[in-house]
């Protein structure tokens, strides 16, 4: 069993759950996909973000930590 928690921003979410998956391999591949989920069903209208997701396995120990970040810099029109 493999617990997901996730930082965005001033948000925080603990997984109480948790998912059932093969090992760690597999749950890196779920942060990576959960990532970019958030970030792509969630726009901020914002040049910077960054979202952390750590995995816990059933020890509570983190096994995994995916990190997104969003620099963005505008230019100004010539």
């Amino acid at each position: 069993m493999f617990f997901f928690d996730f930082i965005d921003g001033d948000y925080t979410t603990r997984d109480i759950d948790g998912c059932d998956l093969k090992d760690a391999e597999a749950a890196r591949s779920e942060v990576l996909r959960a990532l970019v989920a958030v970030f792509s069903s969630e726009p901020r209208d914002t040049d910077e973000r960054q979202v952390v997701c750590s995995v816990r396995d059933d020890s509570g120990t983190v096994v995994y930590r995916g990190v997104l970040t969003l620099t963005g810099t505008p230019f100004p029109n010539s």
